[in-house]
């Protein structure tokens, strides 16, 4: 037995410290997701050590907008930056976060979600450095400026794009892998728009362009099209060779010519409603 696995049994067999393990781990499990009211509530809960997704509710949340010179505020920032890897603020909330009153950018968390209700703009250099999902509500639509997402965001959903003009911009970063546009997202793809390196691509309900050469990177594995959607595809070009899956929407009904989908395609589904209508 390695010296390692020794240490390791009479550790356990030690009742006080196994209880004591027994313990914790009940508390990590207990209090791994929890929500509260606003910041104070978090801020005065006894076991606020062991959470690792926060969510937080209220609306009207004083603590945000209360710089009242005491640092209580920026004292339960910065125990949320270094304990929280997920924060989700829930559908009613809709409070203006910036720099001054909510920066995250050196804290520890990794997921950020965006309730229903929330519609402000984001301050540069609001979000956190280490940020790998960053998940908007489908009725925001306030403009994300070039730079203000991190470049360690894998998992992006329903940015906001107002104008044609804002899709050469650089606005998502190349290190996003998955892709979702909002419902209200219709604008030609520009060569470049969609970075190389996403490998999963969803289009909203509005989108119905038809796709050129590149404006889909060779590289992306799976495609789904919102309900919208209805253009002819052009062979060898609209679907990469690279893409396994593909789903369509309840719209289209576009004929399936020789070249419009590759051989290398190992699952494609139509709506319900297209196999009515072609028996």
């Amino acid at each position: 037995m390695q010296e390692n696995d020794k240490l390791f049994f009479k550790v356990w067999r030690n009742i006080t410290i196994l209880n004591e393990i027994i313990y914790h781990l009940r508390l990590y499990r207990d209090n791994y997701k929890k929500e509260f009211k606003n910041l104070k509530e978090f801020n005065f809960y006894q076991f606020r050590d062991y959470i690792s997704e926060l969510v937080l509710v209220d609306s009207n949340d004083d603590d945000l907008n209360n710089n009242d010179g005491d640092n209580n505020n920026d004292d339960d920032l910065n125990y949320l930056k270094n304990s929280i890897t997920s924060l989700t603020f829930n559908d009613k909330f809709n409070e203006q976060l910036n720099k001054s009153n909510f920066s995250l950018k050196n804290s520890s968390i990794k997921t950020l979600k965006f309730g229903k209700m929330y519609n402000k703009k984001l301050d540069y250099d609001l979000l956190p450095n280490g940020l790998t999902s960053l998940i908007f509500n489908k009725l925001y639509d306030q403009p994300i400026l070039p730079n203000y997402i991190p470049s360690s965001v894998t998992n992006l959903e329903n940015p906001y794009f107002s104008k044609q003009e804002d899709l050469n911009k650089g606005i998502i970063p190349s290190s996003v892998k998955i892709l979702k546009f909002d419902d209200s997202f219709n604008f030609p793809l520009e060569n470049g728009f969609i970075p190389k390196n996403v490998t999963d691509l969803t289009f909203g309900i509005a989108f119905n362009m038809i796709l050129k050469k590149g404006d889909i990177p060779f590289g992306c594995k799976s495609i789904t099209f919102g309900i919208c959607y209805n253009q002819p595809l052009i062979p060898f070009e609209s679907i990469p060779l690279s893409v396994v899956n593909v789903n369509f929407g309840l719209c289209f009904s576009q004929p399936i010519k020789p070249g419009d989908i590759q051989n290398s395609l190992a699952i494609i589904k139509f709506s319900l409603n297209r196999k009515i209508l072609n028996k």
